[in-house]
């Protein structure tokens, strides 16, 4: 189509996609550059093009294209964009997913140390666990009325331009409750909690989501020690129709502070990508993170480790939907950690510049690359 039609962005931009799916992020984010240059009202472009800076480990490059995402909702259209040294009345707001708003409410101090007034707006489900660990910030969620007095807005994601990750963990988990020591107390130790799928709206969530009998099939020699920390109707009847059914901890959470109350109580977290995991990573609680060939952004690619959370373990698939290969090595970890190997808990830390490709790009035969 390309040979036919050079100058038609979205063929470009197609390319892109097929290229960043298929493990060749560099080369997609040219793909991207090249659809933006034909057609610069192509904001799809942009922001997959600041999508694979990320990736990439280009943070000055990819926060900066990244700020192109999106449009102003007119809750906040009276607000002008921070920069993020002026000194003004400040609202910043999570604009994303729950766990988007865990990653980077790590930043919401330092903004409010730059600024004479921070209001923070968060989701509902979000609102007891961060007013707990952050008395001294003012939070809101979207169905309260702005504050007056404020003079600009920020993105929570826009904030991360000024500040540098570290894995240090930044989140307190409560006392667990009564129902949820008994719970735990009734289960093998050392106790794992287990998410296998995110939320069903999600666009990549049929490849981000791993089936649930094929991981009890997986784990089945050590599910004595799991709890399911799971919520979703779906998911959880899936499991519940299950001959291998996992105790039910999700049941005992109605937000999130009562979740990273149960994650306090464990030694271990494994979850697909979602929001338990940053959950757990901004507690500082073990994880091993189930992540499918073609990842989200902050993720990176190849390493095991990652630069936003300190104790969390990544474990990649080496080709599209092949969990099976992510499952064995997890379970060879598991047999380890139950065995009382601590050291199993350690991410391999990535040594040199981030990686460029996937580690076994997918072969694209007729696609000149």
């Amino acid at each position: 189509a390309l040979a036919l039609a050079p100058r038609l962005a979205i063929l470009s931009h197609t390319r892109g996609n097929i290229l960043r799916s298929a493990g060749y992020t560099d080369l997609a984010l040219q793909a991207f550059d090249a659809a933006a240059a034909l057609d610069p009202t192509l904001t799809d472009s942009k922001q997959n093009a600041a999508l694979c800076a990320l990736l990439l480990g280009d943070y000055d490059q990819g926060w900066r294209r990244y700020a192109v995402r999106g449009t102003v909702d007119a809750r906040y259209g009276g607000l002008k964009p921070w920069d993020g040294q002026a000194a003004v009345p400040l609202l910043l707001h999570a604009e994303q997913g729950l766990g988007d708003t865990l990653q980077f409410i790590r930043y919401a101090p330092q903004v409010a140390a730059r600024v004479p007034h921070l209001v923070v707006e968060v989701q509902q489900p979000l609102l007891r666990l961060l007013q707990e660990n952050y008395p001294s910030l003012h939070f809101i969620t979207p169905d309260m009325p702005v504050p007056a007095g404020l003079q600009a807005r920020c993105r929570l994601l826009d904030s991360a331009q000024w500040f540098t990750p570290t894995g240090a963990a930044y989140l307190k988990a409560g006392a667990a409750t009564a129902a949820m020591q008994a719970l735990v107390f009734n289960v093998a130790a050392p106790r794992f909690g287990l998410v296998w799928a995110g939320n069903p709206g999600h666009l990549n969530d049929a490849n981000r989501s791993v089936d649930y009998g094929l991981l009890m099939q997986a784990l089945q020699p050590h599910a004595a020690h799991g709890i399911a920390l799971q919520k979703g109707e779906g998911a959880m009847r899936v499991m519940q129709q299950s001959t291998r059914p996992l105790p039910d901890g999700g049941a005992l959470c109605s937000d999130f502070i009562d979740t990273a109350a149960l994650i306090g109580a464990l030694d271990l977290v494994i979850t697909v990508d979602t929001s338990v995991a940053h959950l757990a990573g901004a507690l500082g609680k073990p994880v091993w993170l189930l992540l499918p060939f073609d990842p989200d952004w902050r993720w990176q690619l190849q390493r095991q480790d990652t630069i936003w959370y300190g104790a969390m373990k990544l474990y990649r698939q080496d080709a599209p939907g092949d969990w099976a290969g992510v499952l064995k090595r997890l379970t060879d970890d598991l047999r380890r950690f139950v065995a009382g190997d601590k050291t199993v808990l350690q991410p391999e830390p990535w040594h040199g510049a981030p990686a460029q490709r996937a580690a076994q790009p997918v072969p694209l035969p007729g696609l000149a690359i």
